[in-house]
């Protein structure tokens, strides 16, 4: 079993916050709010650890950017966001990584994630 972690992207800072950086509201089970230095709480984009890690074992979560081994054509040239498919399971250029978490391999090289390095996305 996988652990469940996240971590979200305060668009209000345009940082990465952490565990100990937000709150989660009773009312709902989706929201995440990042708490400032200053008492604002500011609403965030939850992201969600894959339970897969990278060549270097790093933590893989929704949104990050891979490249090289991860057995699709695509990253192998270019770099792919990693994302929640809708018939539920994690991808990487519409390739299913829980292939990959059968044969107990890692996936690529992370790179960085779809906020803090789009450029990545653009090569």
């Amino acid at each position: 079993m996988r652990d469940i972690k996240f971590r979200a992207w305060d668009k209000e800072t345009n940082q990465m916050r952490f565990p100990e950086d937000l709150e989660f509201p009773q009312d709902t089970t989706l929201e995440m709010r990042a708490k400032h230095p200053n008492g604002s709480v500011y609403e965030c984009i939850p992201m969600q650890f894959t339970g897969f890690k990278d060549a270097f074992d790093r933590d893989l979560y929704d949104g990050d950017i891979i490249t090289g081994d991860c057995d699709c054509e695509h990253c192998d040239r270019h770099p792919a966001p990693i994302r929640w498919n809708e018939a539920g399971y994690w991808e990487c250029a519409d390739t299913p990584l829980f292939d990959q978490a059968h044969k107990g391999r890692t996936y690529g090289e992370l790179l960085g994630n779809i906020y803090e390095n789009p450029e990545f996305l653009k090569q």
